[in-house]
C-alpha cells in the first residue's frame, strides 16, 4: 500500500511558481531521498507534504486519505517532521524536546505513560543523548540539536518521517550512524532531503532529482545518479564509479 500519493501538485509563492506538476508515490517502508540544487523546491515540497503549506492544485493522499482531511493530532500520529533548522527558543532540556514527540498520544492530563517514557528513553539511547538528556537544548551544539530533533521525530512513532537536511550539522560518525539507523528501520517510510549525493546513493531505495520545481529524474540510485543528470542539474562535471552496485560521484575540479 502507498503511504503517500502525490498527483499533479503545483505550488506558488505569489507569482513565483515553486512546484510544478509533481507526481510521486511512496510505498510502506520506502526510503526516498530528494536531491537537487539550492532553491529547486525540495523544502517547499516537504512543507506541502507535511500540510504546513497547501498546494495550489493537485492532490496529496496520506495513508489512503486526503492530507487535509485529518485533524492536526491525527495527522501527527501518521507523519512527523524534522525541519532543516534544528533550533529552539525555549530552555527545554534535551529529554523534554524528545518527549514532545509523544504529544499526539497523550491524554487530556498531558502526562507521559510508561509506554511513552520507554519510547523516549529508547530514542535517547539510540541517538546517543543519554549524557545530554538533562542539558538545556540551548547549550547543545548543532549536531547535538540535530540528534535531539531526530529522536523527537522517531519518538512520535509515525508511519512516515520527513527529514530536511538532518545530517547537515553532524560529524561524519553521527551522519553514518543516523543513516544506518534509517536503513535498518523497516516499519516506517522516509522522505529525506540531502545535499550529499554519495550518502543519498548509498542509502536510498529511490532518489528524486529536482530542478526548478520539477522532478527531472526518479528511480533507483543507479537510474538517477549519472554524469549526464548531474551535469544538467548541477552544471558540474563528475566521474561516476560503481561500488556494491551503487553509483558514487567524484567531482572534476579542473
Amino acid at each position: 500500500m502507498n503511504i503517500l500519493e502525490i498527483k499533479n501538485l503545483n505550488f506558488s509563492y505569489g507569482k513565483n511558481k515553486v512546484l510544478k506538476n509533481i507526481n510521486l508515490s511512496l510505498e510502506d517502508g520506502d526510503k526516498l531521498i530528494i536531491i537537487g540544487p539550492n532553491g529547486c523546491g525540495k523544502t517547499t515540497l516537504l512543507k506541502v507534504i507535511s500540510a504546513y503549506l497547501h498546494g495550489d492544485s493537485g492532490s496529496v493522499t496520506l495513508d489512503g486519505r486526503d492530507l487535509h482531511s485529518y485533524t492536526i493530532k491525527d495527522r501527527a500520529k501518521i507523519i512527523s517532521v524534522q525541519h532543516q533548522s534544528a533550533s529552539s527558543s525555549f530552555d527545554f532540556t534535551v529529554e523534554e524536546v524528545v518527549e514532545m514527540g509523544r504529544y499526539p498520544f497523550l491524554s487530556w492530563t498531558g502526562k507521559l505513560g510508561e509506554t511513552d517514557k520507554k519510547i523516549v528513553a529508547d530514542q535517547i539511547n539510540i541517538m546517543e543523548l543519554a549524557d545530554l538528556k538533562n542539558k538545556s537544548i540551548l547549550e547543545t551544539s548543532g549536531g547535538e540539536k540535530g540528534r535531539a530533533m531526530t529522536a523527537r521525530a522517531f519518538a512520535q512513532s509515525p508511519k512516515l518521517i520527513l527529514m530536511d537536511e538532518p545530517i547537515s550539522a553532524m560529524d561524519i560518525n553521527h551522519q553514518i550512524k543516523l543513516m544506518n539507523t534509517i536503513e535498518k528501520t523497516t516499519d516506517k517510510s522516509f522522505i529525506i532531503v540531502l545535499h550529499d549525493l554519495n550518502l543519498a546513493s548509498a542509502f536510498a531505495d529511490k532518489i528524486a532529482l529536482m530542478k526548478d520545481g520539477q522532478i527531472v529524474a526518479l528511480g533507483r540510485p543507479e537510474e538517477v545518479i549519472n554524469s549526464e543528470n548531474i551535469r544538467q542539474v548541477y552544471e558540474v562535471q563528475v566521474d561516476v564509479i560503481i561500488k556494491d552496485s551503487r553509483p558514487f560521484i567524484i567531482p572534476k575540479y579542473r
